[in-house]
């Protein structure tokens, strides 16, 4: 539990800052003004290693049984505001362009937390198990 929870939360840490570092210009900018600053290949990248980090938390045994239950409560928020991003209808491809790069955006938010909150229960998990061992 311990290690695959170590795991996860490297894999989640190392996707959160390469969004990060990639989204930093769009911090201090209008959504129209970070379009133009985001090109169409930056935009797939960044959506593919979200999909691929998604893909390693949800298909993770020891995420799905144990971390998300103490988790869920933190990031359902973020999730809640990510459904609201991709349920929304878009007209055109400047939209679609716009509403992907709010759905990277959320996505900082969504990691950062769930990386610190496995980060938490790793730490709690770590104590315990010393002081069983003592």
């Amino acid at each position: 539990l311990i290690q695959s929870g170590e795991i996860l939360q490297k894999q989640l840490e190392k996707s959160f800052l390469k969004i990060q570092k990639e989204c930093k210009i769009l911090e201090n900018i209008s959504l129209d003004k970070a379009f133009q600053s985001f090109s169409q290949e930056k935009t797939t990248q960044l959506i593919q290693e979200i999909e691929n980090i998604r893909n390693k938390v949800e298909s993770n045994i020891e995420f799905r049984d144990f971390y998300y239950e103490i988790s869920q409560s933190c990031v359902l928020n973020y999730e809640l505001e990510l459904a609201v991003i991709k349920t929304r209808y878009v007209q055109n491809p400047i939209d679609n362009q716009k509403k992907a790069l709010e759905w990277i955006l959320e996505h900082r938010y969504w990691l950062f937390t769930l990386a610190g909150n496995i980060k938490n229960i790793l730490d709690i998990l770590k104590t315990s198990k010393n002081e069983w061992d003592i």
